[in-house]
């Protein structure tokens, strides 16, 4: 999300814990160790992330604990959601930028605007809308959201 004078927070989905590519605990060290270099590269530009968010859901995830219809994975609502409670967040005010329709979804879910970005799978996904969802913005990078953002204060 981006928000003017309030720090940052992000969310995940974590494809390789249901897929059996790393165990959980593995997963948390490399998990964690993200979270630090993004904080590290936000301070360089005068913000910072508050949380870190992730889903190890899949509905076909080959292990049974994961295997599980929740509310946090994309395009549902529940981590955006959950962020927003635990840490005093304004959907209403906030922006969610994603590469891909289901952040896209999420933002309109939770009643915020949504940007999407054309790094990552953002190159493909803008090429494909999606039947009744449109983005607020199609930017080519993080740079070009916050751009965007600048000359379309909040509606």
């Amino acid at each position: 999300r981006c928000r003017r004078r309030e720090p940052p927070e992000e969310g995940h989905e974590h494809a390789v814990l249901p897929r059996v590519l790393v165990d959980e605990d593995r997963h948390r060290g490399a998990a964690g160790e993200r979270p630090h270099r993004l904080a590290d590269r936000a301070t360089l530009g005068g913000a910072q992330i508050d949380g870190h968010y992730y889903c190890p859901h899949s509905p076909d995830a080959a292990v049974p604990k994961y295997r599980v219809e929740c509310e946090c994975r994309k395009p549902k609502p529940g981590m955006a959601r959950r962020a927003a409670e635990e840490l005093g967040i304004d959907l209403e005010r906030s922006v969610v930028i994603g590469d891909r329709w289901r952040d896209i979804a999420v933002a309109r879910a939770v009643g915020c605007r949504g940007i999407l970005m054309k790094t990552g799978y953002g190159a493909t996904e803008a090429l494909k809308p999606q039947p009744g969802l449109s983005a607020d913005a199609v930017c080519d990078d993080l740079i070009g959201a916050a751009v965007w953002l600048l000359d379309h204060p909040e509606p």
